[in-house]
Formats: C-alpha cells, sequence, structure tokens
C-alpha cells in the first residue's frame, strides 16, 4: 500500500479511512504497519461503523484522529474540521480562503463534582454558534474510552455550562464539548474529571 516508492523523504503521510461498518479483515494489522511507518491515520465512521474498532485503528489522540457522524448526509460538515485537524497534524498551517476562521470553545472548567453528576462550564466558540455538542465518556484505568457508554447532550449556542448526570461513581470521564454551525462542525476542548467515590470526596 504504501511501499518505498511511494514514500517520498520528507513528506507527511497520511490515510484517511471512511466506513459505516466493521471490517472483514484485519484492519488493525494493517493499522499498525501504517503507523510503523510514521503514516497518521484518521478514522471517519458513519452510521453502523464499529465505534471501538476505529478508535483502536485511529492514531492518538483519540479526539483529534477519531470522528463519527450518524448519518451520510452529515458527512459533509466534518470537512472544515477535519481540514484543520489534518493540516496541523503534519505541522501545517491553514489558510482559508473562503470567509473568517472561528475560534472554537475553549477554558473548559469542572466545577463541582458529585457522586453521579459533573458541572461544566466553557468559554463561548466565536461566529454564528447554532449550538454545543457536549460529549462525555468513561474510561478505563488505562484510559481509554468505553465507547458503549458514551452520552451526548445538545445545547443552545447561548449556554456555556451544564450538568452532566447518571455517571458513575468514583470513575474517571472524558468531556468533550463541539461547536456547532448552520453547515460545518467546529472545533471542540475536552478535559478529564473524576466523579466522587463517596460523600465528601474530591
Amino acid at each position: 500500500f504504501f511501499g518505498p516508492t511511494q514514500l517520498r523523504p520528507g513528506v507527511p503521510q497520511i490515510c484517511i479511512l471512511i466506513t459505516d461498518g466493521k471490517s472483514q479483515d484485519d484492519a488493525e494489522g494493517a493499522a499498525a504497519k501504517l503507523k510503523s511507518q510514521g503514516i497518521k491515520i484518521f478514522a471517519v465512521g458513519i452510521k453502523n461503523a464499529d465505534h471501538k474498532e476505529l478508535i483502536r485503528v485511529a492514531s492518538m489522540p483519540t479526539d483529534a484522529f477519531f470522528f463519527y457522524v450518524g448519518d451520510f448526509k452529515l458527512l459533509g460538515t466534518l470537512v472544515p474540521l477535519m481540514t484543520r485537524r489534518v493540516c496541523t497534524s503534519v505541522g501545517g498551517n491553514l489558510r482559508l480562503l473562503d470567509g473568517p476562521s472561528h475560534s472554537g470553545p475553549s477554558n473548559l472548567e469542572i466545577q463541582e463534582r458529585g457522586l453521579d453528576q459533573l458541572q461544566i462550564r466553557w468559554t463561548a466558540a466565536s461566529g454564528p454558534v447554532t449550538g454545543y455538542r457536549v460529549q462525555h465518556v468513561p474510561l478505563t484505568s488505562l484510559g481509554q474510552p468505553i465507547v458503549a457508554e458514551r452520552q451526548e447532550v445538545s445545547l443552545g449556542p447561548r449556554e456555556t455550562s451544564t450538568v452532566l448526570r447518571g455517571l458513575r461513581l468514583g470513575t474517571e470521564y472524558l468531556v468533550t464539548v463541539t461547536a456547532q454551525y448552520a453547515n460545518s462542525i467546529g472545533e471542540s476542548v475536552s478535559s478529564r474529571a473524576r466523579t466522587q467515590s463517596r460523600a465528601g470526596s474530591v
């Protein structure tokens, strides 16, 4: 696939995998070979894609190299975000030819930790934001996301805080806030936080 004749010295190499299902062969083995050659892998899942497999295939960190949309019609909304991620991953500077650029949400803070909830707050994104998507997923003791338990809530454009409820006791979570625009998905900000293991603990 990427043999010696295809690899040009000094030129960054990337692979973008787009799928709506589960691999019928050894995708993880092939991905490991590409990564061993210094090739960065972006994984894009659509609809019925296998989240766990794609996260293992994608390069790290997961939130920079793994993307998912629930419908083929939404695939185009990832283009602005992926364009920025691909460009920055290889050390490039993106020049936008159409319209102004918008900064994503920032300064994600965990204001309060409870036994089964986390109160979060962030600085608003710039531009004509139509809303925010807040995802939270529990992590294993090794820091890997438990994808089957990923939850998502949608908030209005003027909201910059929320309370995540129904969480596990004494569990670390990865929380991600992503800006939504009319025709695209914006930048995101992430943070980790652990719920209390008992009343009064921190």
